[in-house]
């Protein structure tokens, strides 16, 4: 962002600083062979990580996460992996977990590609670094109305993937990691933090995904 954009000049304060581990979960998937990234962030209270931390978080993501992803998305949504990186210890070397190519579990055309459904984000730090959204890709057709999402099976299955944004993950490893925001800081206070979530919510509104090459931006 340009100095020159009033927006630059923001006081956002940063997020706590971690008390414990913070890890992101990475949702990777393709859908009409374009490549789609999904994030969720999680923190604990410190506990010692052991070499399979990352892979039982994985598990139990894919635990609470995947069947509400499914039920959001075509079949034309292929779900690969879930990839999750320790963001508190850049030493630690991500993990990934194989889905053996699931898809989407609805039987419809999909949006177009750079539409989807907004997931808003909230934390109890009422500032820009601890609000967030996530964008749900290849959303059915038959789900949406006049660009917005429509009917009993759409806020269901919306209602059941909020639901389980917000589950506790406890792993085989009696790890206990609640779902938060991760924030690198403001363009002011270069911080990172993180801050459990308090309340989620989607837009009936479609937005607009980005898009960019491999290589560009951040």
């Amino acid at each position: 962002m340009s100095r020159a954009h009033k927006r630059y000049e923001r006081n956002n304060l940063a997020l706590p600083l971690p008390l414990g581990n913070v890890f992101r979960v990475t949702y990777n998937m393709t859908l009409q062979l374009q490549n789609v990234q999904i994030h969720f962030d999680y923190g604990d209270s410190g506990t010692i990580m052991t070499g399979s931390t990352e892979t039982e978080i994985a598990n139990a993501a894919d635990t609470a996460l995947s069947a509400a992803l499914q039920a959001c998305m075509t079949t034309d949504v292929k779900l690969q992996s879930i990839v999750v990186a320790c963001m508190t210890d850049t030493t630690r070397k991500p993990q990934a977990k194989s889905l053996a190519l699931l898809t989407g579990s609805v039987v419809d055309t999909p949006c177009e590609t750079f539409e989807a459904v907004v997931v808003v984000r909230q934390t109890a730090q009422r500032t820009a670094c601890g609000r967030g959204r996530l964008y749900i890709p290849g959303w059915p057709r038959s789900y949406v109305t006049n660009g917005q999402v429509f009917g009993v099976a759409a806020s269901a299955a919306l209602a059941t993937l909020l639901t389980q944004m917000q589950v506790v993950l406890a792993t085989a490893g009696g790890r206990t990691s609640v779902p938060g925001i991760f924030s690198f800081g403001s363009y002011k206070h270069k911080t990172k933090g993180f801050s459990q979530l308090t309340f989620v919510d989607f837009n009936r509104f479609l937005g607009t995904c980005r898009h960019r090459k491999i290589g560009r931006g951040k």
